[in-house]
C-alpha cells in the first residue's frame, strides 16, 4: 500500500514540473523598440565601391621663355662711301695713291677697293687716277704707282689725306715742300722709299715705268713708325652726305655715259639695272683689278663729271687745273643724270657738290669723278639700251 503511494507522489511531482515548464514557455513577452539598422549593400562581384572621381585638372602649359632678340649689329657709315662698317673710321685720315692709267700699265691692282677715284689728264692726253682709300687696312697690293701733279695734291688736301706717289713734276715737289704735306715717295724718298718695289713680271712685260708697286701693309708699317698725324683735326667734315634714294631719280636717262678726255683716252660708264651700278670701261674693255688668277671689274654707284678750266703749261703737255672757286657738274646715278654745282674756297677745303644750294645726297657706294675742261673735252650721255 505504501509503495503505490510513493510512485503516485513522484508522478505528481513530475507532472507539476512539466506544467511549470509549459507555463514558462507559453508566457507572453513584452514588446520592445528595435534600433533601425542600415541595410548592408552586398557587392556580389566583390568590386570596389564606385566613387565619383574628382575632375582631373589639365596641367598648365609651360611657357617657353621668349628668345632674346638678336641684337642689331652696330655699324658705322664710311665717311667716303656711306656704306656700313663694323668699326668707326670717321676720325682716320684716308690715303690717296697715284695710280698709273697708261694703256700699257693695265690691269690695275686694288683700284676696285678705292672709296673714290678721280681721273684727270696728266700730260699728252694720258689720264692718271687718284685713288682714295678711307680705310686702307687689308687692301693688300696697290699699283702701279706713278708721279705727282699739283692738282692731285690739291685734291688730296681737300680730303686731309696722306699721299702716296712715285716722283713728280718740279712744281709738284715744290708744292709738297711748301704745303708741308704728309707723303711717301717711291723715287726721291728716304726711308719711305722702302714701301715700294718693282714687280718683276710687269717690269719685263709692261715696262719698267709701269711696274712700281706698294701695299697697304707696307704703308701702315711705315706710317706707324713715324709721328705722322693719322687722324683728322677736330671739326673736319668731308661735306659728303648719303641717302637711300637717288638724287638723280627724276633726271634725264643716262644708261651710257662717255667722257671724252682726249683723242687718246675716253672713259665709258654702262649702267647695269641688275646691280644698280655703273660698270667702268676704258680702251674698249672693262677696268679690271687682277688678283692672282681672278679679275674683278670696276663698278661704282655714283659718277660725277666736274667741269673746270684747264690749260697746258709746258712742252711736255703737263696741265694746270682750277680746283678752287666754283663751277658746274653733272651727277649720274642709277641710270639718270641731273645738273649740279661744285665749289671750294681754298685747296685745304673739301669739295662741296650741291643741288640748288643744298649738299648733294650721294647713294651709298663708291664714286668716280672725272675732271674735264668742257672746252677741250666732252661728255655724252644716252638712254639705256634695252
Amino acid at each position: 500500500m505504501r509503495k503505490r503511494t510513493k510512485k503516485t507522489i513522484t508522478l505528481m511531482a513530475l507532472l507539476l514540473i512539466g506544467s511549470m515548464v509549459l507555463a514558462a514557455c507559453g508566457a507572453k513577452e513584452e514588446p520592445h523598440e528595435l534600433t533601425p539598422v542600415e541595410p548592408e549593400i552586398i557587392n556580389p562581384k566583390n568590386e570596389e565601391p564606385a566613387v565619383k572621381p574628382e575632375p582631373v585638372k589639365e596641367p598648365e602649359p609651360v611657357k617657353e621663355p621668349e628668345p632674346e632678340p638678336e641684337p642689331e649689329p652696330v655699324t658705322y657709315p664710311d665717311p667716303l662711301t656711306g656704306l656700313p662698317l663694323e668699326t668707326d673710321v670717321s676720325a682716320k685720315r684716308p690715303y690717296a695713291v697715284m695710280i698709273n692709267n697708261h694703256k700699257q700699265a693695265q690691269p690695275t691692282v686694288s683700284l676696285t677697293k678705292a672709296s673714290i677715284v678721280y681721273e684727270y689728264i696728266a700730260e699728252g692726253g694720258i689720264t692718271r687716277l687718284l685713288a682714295l682709300y678711307q680705310d686702307i687696312e687689308g687692301v693688300g697690293e696697290i699699283g702701279t704707282v706713278r708721279s705727282a701733279r699739283p692738282y692731285f695734291l690739291e685734291t688730296c688736301l681737300g680730303y686731309d689725306a696722306i699721299y702716296v706717289h712715285a716722283g713728280g713734276s718740279d712744281e709738284a715737289y715744290a708744292d709738297l715742300k711748301a704745303w708741308k704735306m704728309d707723303h711717301m715717295d717711291g723715287v726721291r724718298g728716304g726711308r719711305d722709299a722702302s714701301i715700294f718695289w718693282r714687280d718683276s713680271y710687269r717690269k719685263s712685260h709692261n715696262g719698267y715705268e709701269h711696274s712700281l708697286m706698294t701695299s697697304s701693309e707696307k704703308i701702315l708699317e711705315y706710317v706707324n713708325s713715324t709721328t705722322m698725324r693719322q687722324e683728322h683735326k677736330e671739326g673736319y667734315d668731308t661735306m659728303m652726305r648719303f641717302g637711300e634714294t637717288s638724287a638723280a631719280e627724276g633726271g634725264e636717262e643716262a644708261g651710257h655715259l662717255n667722257v671724252h678726255f682726249s683723242n687718246y683716252k675716253s672713259t665709258d660708264f654702262y649702267y647695269d639695272k641688275d646691280t644698280g651700278m655703273y660698270d667702268v670701261n676704258q680702251f674698249g674693255v672693262p677696268i679690271t683689278d687682277k688678283y692672282d688668277d681672278n679679275e674683278v671689274n670696276l663698278a661704282v654707284k655714283n659718277v660725277i663729271v666736274m667741269h673746270t678750266s684747264a690749260r697746258v703749261i709746258d712742252d711736255y703737255g703737263r696741265m694746270r687745273y682750277e680746283t678752287t672757286g666754283s663751277g658746274t657738274a653733272n651727277y649720274y646715278c642709277e641710270g639718270r643724270c641731273i645738273p649740279i654745282e661744285w665749289s671750294r674756297g681754298t685747296r685745304n677745303d673739301p669739295f662741296r657738290f650741291t643741288v640748288d644750294g643744298e649738299l648733294l645726297s650721294f647713294m651709298p657706294g663708291e664714286t668716280y669723278i672725272c675732271v674735264i675742261n668742257p672746252k677741250a673735252s666732252a661728255e655724252k650721255a644716252t638712254a639705256l639700251e634695252e
